[in-house]
């Protein structure tokens, strides 16, 4: 069987990724940290086109933001800084069949997927696990 190197192969983001910190710019400048200073969670995407993640949410009582385990999956497209996952599982599961629209980046060896939500920058920064 000849071996499948997938649409991606060779590119940067595949692997798997250690999440090291979620942070939020608002609009006047101020940044928070609403998973905590201190972060669990890992990230995978392979040269096939398919991605999964589990973290841990917000402590208990963050407003606005979700808490305990966080899980999805499925195909992911890459469009020059454009980073698309179709969830095709969640562990919401009003999430499934959703598409999470993100900008990928890198900082020197850090991946940065990012959105924006309500005027502020919403930041997801992984290292290579």
């Amino acid at each position: 069987m000849a071996e499948n190197k997938g649409k991606y192969a060779g590119a940067r983001h595949l692997g798997y990724w250690r999440l090291a910190a979620r942070k939020v710019t608002a609009p006047d400048g101020t940044v928070t940290h609403p998973l905590g200073m201190v972060t669990h969670g890992f990230l995978t995407y392979d040269a096939d086109g398919f991605m999964s993640v589990a973290f841990h949410g917000a402590p208990a009582g963050t407003p606005g933001q979700p808490t305990g385990m966080i899980a999805y999956g499925g195909p992911y497209t890459l469009d020059g800084d454009r980073m698309d996952h179709r969830i095709e599982f969640h562990s919401d599961l009003k999430r499934i069949g959703t598409i999470n629209h993100r900008r990928i980046r890198f900082d020197g060896e850090r991946l940065i997927l990012s959105n924006s939500e309500n005027g502020s920058l919403n930041e997801m920064v992984w290292e290579r696990a």
